[in-house]
């Protein structure tokens, strides 16, 4: 009998007496995960309708999450290849991968390999799935032949988790619960965007610095949050960030919505400015519905005034446009009703650019007529895949989509498609070239519906313009360099 045997417990019940390691994480613990945490509650993020996710660890230093992954949904989930090994537990239902003759059901346990690719199948029996998932690495979605077409991971999961908390009031800081950097700590900046907001610096180095007596400045916080006002009986949404309280700049949307403008809005408000990201009537989060009448560029451009003095606007603002936004931008500079100190455009249309083939065809009455919801859905797909000119995670593009779930927002992007008329923009062109008010464009290099040389013949014809061009980026620059556009814009507007 060894010693160890004969000792009585209160004798090793001693807990370890030496500090811990000083640049360790925190250690984290959920109560209830085979049974509370499996509950239908507001705390699954969406990733689709069908598809959702619950984190329980985020590892940002790492590269690894560990979640809850729930699919109510029969038939293939994804097809993808793995970057790292992933560990799964089934907590209900069962899949498999058509790649393997194995079935994952409840109870069970599957370890996957790093480089491998397999489709992910839940049977048709099976109402509801959750499985809990630890994956170190990410997915590339990939087609039958292995051309990608989307990716997903750690760091796609936090902004997916971050939006969903701060869209049903919990906040985005909700999510930071779950991350876990290591021995990093995050420091946010205030300041120019120019500047990394994700600047790290090690706990020992920290504590080095306070141990000096250096004073820290206090993180200004920067709080993006989504807003509505009454505009003629029409709750009209827009994002904003900020205290509210710095010169306005109007940002404008065109054949998507105010989604396209998230990515810069925390640099605008950094450097002092209050953005203003508004969603016109019948796109994204806004009420109402358009139709070919009230959805041409000077339609908008003379609802715009309105807007302004719902939030009680009535000096000069700075005003930016995206896409055939940035037709309406240049339609209400010249119109003078609303007063523009200073003048953007992003990958706009401009000059006879427009409409692009995917959005003229919608001219035709008969076409939009035959078009449905669905139609509508699956043309924005392609256009939002296009347009980002990167892969994807699949989140990502669900919810650029999901306002053209709604038959009435689609209606109206058909409504839009059927008003767009490049000779609107062309004849601005005497009065833009007789306007003196500063100009900035700002330009995603690779756009394929809006190109480059547009921007550079723009530069070259109107006064008081320059060009900003933004290298391996698409047309909706935001979603590949955010940094590189916001720094553009609070240099031309801050």
């Amino acid at each position: 009998m060894t010693s160890a045997t004969v000792r009585k417990p209160d004798q090793q019940a001693i807990p370890y007496q030496l500090p811990q390691p000083a640049d360790m994480s925190r250690d984290l613990v959920h109560v209830g995960i085979l049974d509370k945490w499996l509950e239908d509650d507001n705390l699954w993020v969406p990733m689709t309708k069908t598809v959702s996710f619950k984190p329980l660890l985020l590892s940002a230093s790492q590269g690894y999450y560990v979640n809850l992954l729930r699919v109510r949904q029969s038939g293939v989930l994804s097809r993808h290849r793995r970057t790292g090994p992933v560990h799964a537990i089934v907590l209900r239902g069962r899949w498999y991968y058509l790649e393997h003759d194995w079935v994952a059901e409840q109870g069970g346990y599957a370890h996957e390999p790093a480089g491998e690719t397999h489709t992910l199948y839940v049977p048709e029996d099976v109402e509801e799935m959750i499985t809990w998932f630890h994956v170190t690495g990410g997915y590339t979605y990939v087609d039958p032949q292995g051309v990608a077409v989307g990716y997903e991971d750690v760091f796609t999961k936090i902004e997916a988790a971050r939006r969903h908390y701060e869209e049903i009031g919990l906040g985005a800081d909700y999510v930071k619960q779950f991350i876990r950097w290591g021995d990093l700590i995050t420091c946010e900046l205030s300041g120019s965007p120019g500047r990394a907001r994700g600047h790290t610096e090690s706990r020992s180095a920290a504590r080095s610095s306070e141990s000096l007596g250096r004073r820290r400045r206090q993180p200004r916080k920067i709080t993006m949050e989504r807003r509505a006002v009454d505009v003629a009986g029409i709750p009209v949404s827009y994002l904003t960030a900020g205290d509210q309280t710095g010169p306005v700049l109007l940002l404008l949307h065109g054949t998507y919505w105010s989604r396209v403008w998230q990515p810069v809005l925390d640099g605008l408000a950094g450097a002092g400015l209050r953005p203003i990201a508004l969603d016109f009537p019948g796109f994204g989060r806004s009420g109402g519905e358009l139709t070919v009448a009230n959805a041409s560029i000077p339609a908008l451009a003379g609802w715009l005034p309105q807007f302004l003095a719902a939030l009680r606007i009535d000096g000069s603002v700075g005003l930016a446009g995206h896409d055939i936004g940035g037709g309406v931008a240049q339609q209400v500079l010249v119109d003078g009703e609303i007063v523009v100190s200073k003048f953007a455009l992003v990958n706009a249309v401009m000059f006879d650019s427009w409409p692009v083939p995917g959005a003229a065809r919608f001219r035709d009455p008969a076409v939009a007529a035959a078009t449905t919801t669905d139609d509508v859905l699956t043309a924005r797909r392609k256009s939002v895949l296009t347009a980002l000119a990167r892969p994807a995670a699949e989140s990502e593009v669900e919810e650029y989509l999901d306002p053209w779930t709604d038959p009435r927002v689609a209606r109206s992007w058909l409504a839009l498609a059927g008003a767009a008329d490049s000779r609107y923009t062309m004849e601005l062109l005497p009065r833009l070239r007789a306007s003196q008010t500063p100009k900035l464009l700002v330009w995603g290099d690779d756009d394929s519906f809006q190109l480059v040389e547009y921007a550079e013949k723009f530069a070259r014809e109107i006064p008081n313009t320059q060009l900003v061009r933004i290298p391996k980026a698409g047309h909706i620059p935001m979603g590949n360099d955010a940094a590189a556009v916001a720094r553009a814009l609070v240099r031309f507007f801050a």
